[in-house]
C-alpha cells in the first residue's frame, strides 16, 4: 500500500499529509480534526469487525501507517506551518515547470476560470468517498494529491501576477488645485512696490 510516485507530491518525494487525510491543503487544525476523527471511526477494529479479514488488516494498515501519523503531523502547529512551506515551494516548482498532469481533475482546475471554487468541489467530491472502499483509498489520496500540486501551482501563478501588478502600476498623480477665483465686487489686486530708491 503506497501512493503513486506519478501523482502529485510524490513526484517529488513529498508525502502528502492532507491527500492522505482527504482535506484541504487550506484546512484549518480543526477542520483536519474532525476529517480524522470521522476516518478513524471508519478504520477502528471495532467499526471494521463485520468486513472480510483481508479487508480488516487493509483498515488496520490504513490507521497505523498512514491516518495515524498524517493526521500527528499535521496535528502538531510548528510541523505543519514547515509543512505549508514545502508545499509552497513545490507549488513553484510545479509552476515554473508545470508536469503532465495524470488526472482529469488536475488538467481541469488548470484551465478552468474559477481554480480555487472547483479545488473545493472537486476535494469535497473525492474526500467524501475516499474511504467508502477501504482497497482504494490511497488511489483516491493520489488523485488528491495531484489536485492538491495543481492547486498549489495555481495559487504561485495567481499570487505572482498580483504582486507585479501591484509593482508595476504607477500610482495616478493628484491633479494641480484650481487658481482660486476672485469672489464678485472685490477689490483688485495692488501691484508689487518699486524697489527703494527708484520712482514710481
Amino acid at each position: 500500500m503506497e501512493l503513486s510516485g506519478d501523482y502529485g507530491l510524490a513526484r517529488y518525494e513529498q508525502m502528502d499529509y492532507h491527500a492522505i487525510l482527504g482535506v484541504s491543503v487550506d484546512a484549518t487544525p480543526v477542520e483536519i480534526r474532525k476529517r480524522y476523527q470521522r476516518i478513524a471511526r471508519t478504520l477502528h477494529p471495532d467499526k471494521a469487525h463485520d468486513l472480510p479479514p483481508q479487508t480488516q488488516q487493509i483498515a488496520a494498515q490504513l490507521l497505523s501507517r498512514w491516518v495515524n501519523p498524517a493526521y500527528k503531523k499535521l496535528s502538531q502547529d510548528k510541523v505543519r506551518k514547515e509543512h505549508l512551506l514545502i508545499l509552497k515551494l513545490l507549488g513553484q516548482r510545479a509552476a515554473q515547470a508545470p508536469p503532465a498532469w495524470n488526472t482529469t481533475a488536475a488538467k481541469s482546475l488548470a484551465q478552468t476560470p474559477h481554480p480555487e471554487i472547483f479545488y473545493q468541489q472537486t476535494l469535497e467530491g473525492l474526500a467524501q468517498t475516499q474511504f467508502d472502499d477501504i482497497a482504494t483509498a490511497l488511489v483516491v489520496a493520489s488523485t488528491i494529491s495531484e489536485l492538491n500540486l495543481a492547486y498549489l501551482a495555481w495559487k504561485t501563478q495567481s499570487g505572482y501576477r498580483y504582486a507585479t501588478a501591484k509593482s508595476t502600476t504607477v500610482p495616478p498623480q493628484p491633479a494641480a488645485a484650481p487658481p482660486p477665483t476672485p469672489s464678485v465686487g472685490a477689490a483688485p489686486p495692488r501691484p508689487p512696490m518699486p524697489p527703494a530708491g527708484q520712482a514710481p
